[in-house]
């Protein structure tokens, strides 16, 4: 090659101090290391450690692949154990034990788990009302600035909802459900029998406070404020004894209402016994009897215009349900999977301190674990063992990347 093409060449190079304080180039490289990687580099520069925290790195996967359990204590104390189940049979990706909450937030009278969404999870200490953001794959945690502006009244203790969605933002949303202080803001009328008055609070991470948002509202006393379900840029709370269910809009701050299909076998009512969403898609399970082994998952439509029946499930073709139902226990219905394909879905339940896969299209089933025989404690039985009951304890976990 002649000498001044060679010289030509070695112009268009870039130097070491040239790519070192280009931003663009600096993404681009970023983009496509592995996270421990990345957590080494922050420490370059306070350059390099801005990049890299305002990098949006999506969950490496939006199919959970275990289970956080929060589980009670007997006798029941304010220290929950939390048990990690793997969603495939086998644990390649199990949270190690320092990735339990309990174990790594310093708070020596417990921390519970409020919600997870997309592999951050929000939680909160008992006594103290102190609340973490937690990211279980970096370890990371971040003590939230208490709720409470405004001077509006106390929050619904432990009742706040994770709103996070990676592919739009790297910032989070937790939404507070408060009490109404009827002093500082009176209505015109009191609420109707069974409900109450109440105010969403919401913190942002990129602001790092708490605001009012909205109007107030009011609700049900039956609404399960504490486990709010994150889909479509809003928090959806449903009605355990009831069709009429809200949602809270968190970018228009409004709260509208949401129907529920209507279960019933003759004059029996049916209850939600499972709410959640997977893969963009809003699940629900109503059962008027839980030792009826047939009932069916609905899903909701885009546009909220109706729940239509996604998957029919017959647990009579599972041996070891029948089996166990024969001696007297009922089962739980503790997460809907969906998968990117049908043949992927699957659903999670518990009974008797088995957890069973049960995948939909198939019909077949897989024991994930035994936690052994339940033994009653003041009048729990099957879900006896579980901090909250039912779905309200498990808490899906999604590999992410996430920083706090």
């Amino acid at each position: 090659m002649p000498p001044n093409k060679r010289r030509c060449s070695a112009r268009l190079l870039p130097s070491s101090d040239a790519v070192a304080s280009s931003s663009d180039i600096l993404i681009a490289i970023f983009s496509l290391l592995p996270f421990k990687s990345l957590c080494q580099f922050k420490a370059v520069s306070k350059h390099w450690r801005s990049l890299i925290s305002d990098l949006k790195l999506p969950p490496t996967s939006l199919t959970p692949s275990v289970l956080f359990l929060g589980l009670r204590t007997i006798p029941y104390d304010d220290l929950p154990v939390f048990e990690f189940v793997s969603l495939t049979g086998h644990n390649p990706n199990k949270p190690s034990r320092d990735q339990n909450p309990r174990n790594f937030i310093p708070e020596p009278s417990g921390i519970r788990i409020a919600s997870s969404c997309n592999g951050l999870f929000c939680c909160f200490n008992l006594s103290r009302r102190n609340y973490y953001m937690y990211n279980p794959t970096t370890k990371q945690f971040k003590k939230l600035p208490s709720p409470g502006c405004g001077g509006v009244s106390q929050p619904v203790h432990g009742v706040v909802n994770l709103a996070f969605d990676p592919s739009k933002s790297r910032h989070y949303k937790i939404v507070c459900v408060r009490y109404l202080d009827a002093d500082l803001e009176p209505r015109t009328r009191k609420p109707k029998w069974g409900f109450e008055w109440y105010r969403a609070e919401v913190y942002s991470s990129e602001s790092d406070e708490w605001v009012l948002s909205g109007e107030p509202f009011e609700a049900s006393l039956n609404t399960y404020f504490n486990r709010g379900v994150f889909w479509k840029g809003s928090i959806h709370w449903v009605n355990g004894h009831s069709r009429n269910s809200l949602y809270f809009d968190i970018d228009k701050e409004v709260v509208r209402e949401m129907y529920l299909p209507q279960v019933t076998d003759g004059n029996k009512r049916s209850e939600v016994s499972y709410f959640g969403e997977s893969l963009g898609h809003l699940h629900l399970i109503e059962i008027y009897d839980q030792k009826c082994a047939k009932f069916d998952v609905y899903e909701m439509e885009m546009d909220y215009s109706e729940w239509f029946v996604k998957y029919r499930v017959d647990l009579d073709l599972i041996p070891v349900v029948v089996e166990e139902m024969n001696l007297g226990y009922n089962f739980v219905p503790l997460l809907v999977v969906q998968g990117d394909i049908d043949e992927e879905s699957f659903l999670v339940l518990l009974i008797n301190g088995k957890l069973i896969r049960y995948d939909f299209e198939g019909k077949t089933f897989k024991k994930l674990c035994d936690f052994g025989p339940v033994k009653p404690y003041k009048g729990y039985n099957v879900d006896g063992f579980l901090l909250y009951g039912g779905w309200l304890s498990a808490f899906p976990f999604i590999e992410s990347f996430s920083w706090l």
